[in-house]
């Protein structure tokens, strides 16, 4: 199997559509797209005279996935506009571009034959009159430079971070316009729900089992040991957590995690150093 290059771009999954239509139109090809489409599986915007329908960047890999399958889909249902399609996965090296004339631009490595000869061999590349035209089609879009296909990722994610009515990045005199699609709100999960669906939630409850048990061993139940107990609780606890977090949370959320399973383990730590013999 052929593996990609260390990188980490991200992806863009853009369908331009060059006209302004209404959001009911949108919403109608969105939901004939996906009965189930939901607020939020997409982000609308209004750049000028021109409508980005675009995948949400979004941490839980299925509702990415669903994004992406989403925006996709929707240009067989766009009627009486024009539009283009970008979807561009620099990080695996793929990329299709789509016009509504039927021209369609792709590369996709791991669709080609595995080149013969050397161990490890370079990754095929596609022509450079195939990338020349697929650059253009994406700066009659953006006024980029574009020497990679990344540039138009960070492009994608400056736009994300532009708030409403701000200027559109490398669109002089075009303002950014978000929207509602009028489309079915998405369920909110209950935070509990969304604890115990979590990694981290399960890593705790072992290790406070684990901590449980080895206090058990070690010391006797009962109130007049409570102080020995809870000490020998948190301290055995303290070496399972650690490893715990690093093995089972990403990102930003680490420092949350790491607080609240320590509040966790103190209130474990107390209320089993009170267990009765």
């Amino acid at each position: 199997m052929r593996t990609s290059r260390a990188m980490a771009y991200g992806f863009a999954t853009h369908l331009w559509i060059l006209g302004t239509p209404e959001p009911l139109t949108l919403r109608a090809w969105l939901l004939a797209a996906a009965p189930d489409a939901r607020e939020g599986d997409v982000v609308a915007l209004r750049l000028g005279e021109r409508t980005l329908l675009a995948a949400v960047n979004k941490n839980e890999r299925e509702a990415r996935w669903r994004s992406i399958g989403l925006v996709t889909s929707v240009a067989q249902h766009v009627r009486g506009f024009e539009w283009v399609s970008v979807h561009l996965y620099p990080d695996h090296g793929l990329w299709r571009i789509e016009r509504q004339d039927g021209e369609i631009l792709s590369w996709d490595p791991d669709t080609l034959p595995e080149p013969e000869g050397a161990e490890t061999p370079e990754p095929p590349r596609p022509g450079a009159e195939l990338m020349e035209r697929a650059r253009s089609v994406i700066r009659s879009l953006v006024p980029l430079e574009l020497r990679e296909f990344h540039h138009y990722i960070d492009w994608g994610h400056e736009l994300e971070d532009t708030p409403d009515g701000a200027p559109v990045p490398s669109l002089d005199g075009d303002s950014v316009r978000r929207f509602a699609l009028g489309l079915p709100l998405a369920p909110v999960p209950s935070r509990v729900a969304h604890a115990v669906r979590s990694p981290a939630f399960w890593l705790l409850v072992l290790c406070l089992l684990a901590s449980g048990f080895t206090v058990s061993v070690v010391q006797p139940p009962g109130p007049g040991a409570f102080l020995v107990r809870f000490i020998h609780f948190i301290l055995e606890a303290f070496v399972f957590w650690p490893m715990a977090v690093g093995a089972g949370v990403d990102g930003g959320s680490r420092r949350k995690v790491w607080l609240a399973g320590c509040a966790a383990i103190v209130v474990a730590g107390a209320v089993w150093g009170l267990v009765p013999a």
